[in-house]
């Protein structure tokens, strides 16, 4: 059972509420004052402990100075929320805490589940998985074999299977999303197969052949969109390469709400085209609406900083930044909130620091700070 020691806050309590959160066994316990958090992490022993920094009676940076500093309470994990921007010395004021992490709110709960996920080792946030059918010509000794799409394009799939085929094999692939029950049907050749790790022993690519627009369509919202209705508004979840033969016709049709949240966290490619067909489209969306980035890729804030009209009137709220451990050489992504941002000289943000989740050694920031800021300057 996961325990989170909460402030009287609904904009927390709606975030808890979400389906990533939702999917774990967790207990919420809820403090009005600084004097109940210090009492209730005492009798819990939380895995986690969020609180507002403006407490009645002991503040929220006090409560967690005085946590870090008791020996059998130390490693509790405390999220630290601001409402609105935080400024310079409100940043360093709240380090010196020892928090491990702060937040602005409102944030959307893909973000607070990450950060939650980061501190206590949670499952990642799941997309939904595209189901694929390999269906063998005549004569096969096994006529279906089943797997998964791990990538698709309007010129090929790739996928994880339970056996392989032979290459140059021409195949039918039957593609659809978990727990939908609609399905693309489309055909194509063998290309490669080799071996990969897990239950899913090999990895397939097809090339395919002889779509049609309805295929097309089909192939684009499985391979680069995902939309969720929520309470709130729309989930979009982007993923892939976004390139020339990129068509958001079929995404802007789903978009019929005020309220759209854009989840940009698999974004793995832009080309110069493709941001030119990127910024049409959001030129399309509803004037009326409302709309935001989260978990933007590194590859988007790349192009951001370059074509600032990628963002078109939305805020990005969240972001990936790049990290690199010297110690164990490994490189590593962090979630970054815009706001929570302290602004160092010459108004360039300054990169939190972060330690290696392997080695517990200290995190370099892996890129210019100048460089990859560059999208916070205001948008002309």
């Amino acid at each position: 059972m996961l325990t989170v020691v909460t402030s009287n806050n609904t904009a927390i309590f709606r975030e808890l509420k979400s389906p990533s959160f939702q999917q774990l066994d967790l207990r919420q316990e809820i403090v009005t004052t600084g004097v109940e958090a210090l009492e209730r992490i005492r009798a819990l022993r939380p895995d986690l402990a969020v609180l507002d920094v403006d407490l009645p009676e002991v503040s929220g940076a006090e409560v967690c100075r005085r946590v870090k500093a008791d020996p059998d309470l130390a490693s509790t994990r405390i999220i630290l929320v601001v409402t609105g921007s935080v400024a310079r010395g409100d940043v360093d004021r709240l380090a010196d805490s020892g928090c491990d992490d702060i937040l602005t709110i409102p944030t959307p709960a893909e973000d607070l589940y990450s950060h939650a996920a980061r501190l206590l080792d949670l499952p990642k946030r799941q997309r939904s998985r595209v189901r694929a059918q390999v269906l063998m010509p005549a004569g096969s000794r096994t006529p279906v074999l089943r797997g998964e799409a791990t990538h698709i394009a309007l010129d090929a799939v790739e996928l994880a299977i339970e056996q392989a085929v032979e290459v140059g094999t021409e195949v039918k692939l039957r593609l659809g999303r978990t727990g939908s029950g609609q399905a693309v049907l489309v055909k194509g050749t063998v290309v490669a197969c080799a071996d990969s790790a897990g239950a899913l022993t090999k990895t397939l690519r097809v090339k395919l052949s002889g779509l049609r627009p309805d295929d097309e369509r089909a192939l684009a919202d499985l391979a680069l969109w995902e939309v969720v209705e929520r309470r709130d508004g729309l989930l979009v979840m982007l993923r892939g390469d976004i390139v020339e033969t990129t068509d958001f016709d079929s995404l802007l049709a789903q978009l019929r709400t005020l309220d759209i949240t854009f989840d940009m966290g698999g974004v793995r490619y832009l080309n110069s085209t493709g941001i030119r067909r990127w910024v049409d489209f959001l030129e399309q969306i509803d004037p009326e609406a409302t709309y935001r980035f989260v978990r933007c890729s590194v590859a988007f804030v790349t192009q951001l900083g370059l074509v600032s009209r990628a963002r078109g009137r939305g805020e990005v709220v969240s972001f990936m930044a790049p990290y690199y451990c010297e110690m164990c050489d490994r490189e590593s992504e962090q979630l970054l909130q815009t706001r929570a941002l302290a602004i160092g000289a010459g108004g360039v943000p300054e990169p939190p620091a972060f330690d290696c989740s392997q080695c517990g050694g200290p995190l370099e920031f892996d890129e210019l700070p100048e460089r990859f800021f560059a999208f916070m300057r205001p948008a002309t």
